[in-house]
């Protein structure tokens, strides 16, 4: 089984792939529960610098991104009150991970790369698709961020995202072993 897991303050949260959302909060006499109100059937899950909780391929809509309103994961309902949101993603045909990246979010699809960039607002997040194609991650487990930024494995050559989507330099001769 495929799980993500990222840091909610102090606590742990972690989601099989195609599962509900856990939650772990430092008791080893008690089990990680599953977080209420949160969507299930998701893909993956990562945790924003402003704190957000965000369910990819959310309820098992393979396309969907959710996010929990700010300081809130069990506040998962849109309402003028609160910073919950949801974005339906183009291009390709499933979310497969996200990940913080310098200044901004990368969601991956299996054929495109999206920052998801807190904007405050009415909008809570914009989304800018970056890369499309060839470009998006092989899989769940594909990408690492280091230093601030993040590496992946693309269809057809190895990728990053230092501000901008561009090949890793110098890597001709792993991307030929690899995908010749």
């Amino acid at each position: 089984r495929t799980w993500s897991m990222d840091t909610w303050g102090e606590y742990v949260v972690a989601c099989p792939r195609g599962g509900a959302i856990y939650e772990w909060q430092l008791n080893v006499g008690t089990r990680a529960q599953v977080l209420t109100n949160a969507p299930t059937g998701n893909a993956a899950i990562f945790v924003t610098e402003e704190k957000h909780l965000v369910a990819l391929g959310a309820g098992g809509e393979k396309m969907t991104v959710q996010w929990c309103s700010q300081d809130a994961n069990t506040t998962w309902t849109p309402a003028d009150t609160n910073t919950a949101g949801s974005r339906k993603l183009t291009g390709g045909s499933e979310v497969l991970v996200g990940v913080r990246a310098a200044g901004t979010n990368l969601i991956f699809t299996d054929a495109a790369v999206w920052t998801m960039t807190f904007v405050s607002g009415d909008d809570t997040f914009g989304f800018d698709n970056v890369a499309a194609g060839a470009a998006g991650a092989t899989g769940p487990l594909g990408v690492a961020e280091a230093g601030g930024t993040v590496y992946w494995i693309g269809q057809n050559n190895f990728w990053l995202f230092d501000g901008v989507v561009r090949p890793i330099p110098n890597s001709d001769d792993i991307r030929r072993h690899v995908f010749d």
